[in-house]
């Protein structure tokens, strides 16, 4: 019994030890390839999000233009932007 737990207590020690000289996987540096294909990725998603800004400060832009006319029109604002001017203020100090 006492040799049945000592081999297994040896076994566990030898597969940590035998681990530890493994390298992980995080530590492995990316191919050429893998790099090229993580650029290009970034690119990509660099361009959608300029787009999507582009397109939700317009979108900003158009409700400000919206709430305008209904003041000239003497007709409450359709769109409440004081959320909006503060997202605005907070990414530019930013």
């Amino acid at each position: 019994m006492i040799t049945k737990t000592t081999e297994q207590s040896e076994n566990v020690y030898e597969n940590k030890r035998t681990l530890c000289k493994k390298p992980c996987a995080s530590a492995r540096v990316p191919s050429l390839g893998s790099q090229e294909a993580l650029l290009k990725a970034n690119e990509e998603l660099l361009g959608f999000n300029r787009l999507a800004v582009g397109r939700e400060l317009r979108m900003i832009e158009l409700k400000k233009e919206v709430n305008e006319l209904c003041s000239e029109f003497c007709l409450p604002p359709r769109y409440p932007l004081e959320a909006d001017d503060q997202i605005g203020t907070e990414t530019t100090a930013a």
